[in-house]
């Protein structure tokens, strides 16, 4: 704010994580104003983040602290299209007679200021929601029964609207039946998800973009993205893993269980 010589704000935004219920966003918050400061200090102003969705008029004030490098977590449910996030300090409560050497000079020194008067802001922090791409990646899968398909194996075909998984009618029923079940889940994810993962990682380099037309293709660049996946250059086996956040931890987590 041009009413302060040294509020010198300053808010820069590292990773932003948004799925389909949260969004997580870290902040480094900077703050060079000592008079600034000692009123955040005494309760009198507070540092928030002015978050605004102008496609669901979505507005919020979110309380952050001061300094350092912080998360900010709110609900991403309400959140579409394009989302901005301008850091602001603002007054909690009117001020009387308020004295600053750092005010600028028409003030001569001494103001009052009212509830909710607007102290400093930071340059905005714009970002997208695309709800399309904050799918599960699960959702992207569908099983096919296939007669074709010899009982125990399976077939997978990324050139649809999802990616069809296909097996013989007997082996469809058994994953059904499974997928019904928290153990079941667990054991499929290793099973049958992972190496599915792996061939498309693997077909990836000769005809990932001819994909692009599919609604799974959005929501599986999304996920790999998160989390710093090249699907052109990665590592197929360490890649499918973290895409599918370890699927043999769950299997050994339950050991004891399952055996």
């Amino acid at each position: 704010s041009d009413d302060f010589l040294a509020s010198s704000l300053a808010v820069t935004a590292g990773d932003i994580t948004i799925n389909e219920a949260d969004l997580t966003i870290d902040l480094t918050v900077q703050l060079a104003s000592a008079g600034l400061r000692q009123l955040i200090d005494q309760g009198s102003a507070r540092a928030s983040v002015f978050l605004t969705c102008e496609d669901t008029r979505q507005i919020r004030l979110i309380p952050i602290p001061l300094d350092g490098t912080i998360t900010v977590n709110v609900k991403s449910t309400a959140l579409f299209g394009r989302v901005t996030l301008r850091p602001v300090i603002h007054t909690t409560r009117a001020i009387e007679n308020w004295q600053s050497d750092e005010l600028h000079a028409e003030y001569q020194g001494q103001a009052s200021l009212p509830k909710a008067s607007l102290l400093a802001t930071a340059d905005p922090i714009p970002f997208s929601v695309d709800r399309k791409r904050l799918k599960p990646l699960e959702s992207i899968f569908e099983l096919a029964a296939s007669e074709e398909t010899e009982e125990g194996t399976f077939q997978v075909d990324p050139a649809s609207e999802k990616i069809t998984i296909s097996v013989h009618p007997t082996t469809k029923g058994l994953i059904e039946g499974m997928l019904n079940t928290t153990n079941g889940k667990d054991i499929l994810l290793s099973a049958i998800y992972l190496p599915v993962v792996m061939e498309i990682l693997s077909q990836w380099k000769q005809a990932g973009t001819s994909w692009e037309q599919h609604s799974w293709y959005r929501t599986f660049t999304a996920k790999c993205d998160s989390m710093a996946i090249d699907p052109e250059s990665c590592e197929i086996l360490p890649a499918a893993q973290k895409l599918l956040a370890s699927p043999f931890l769950k299997i050994q987590s339950k050991a004891e269980e399952l055996c």
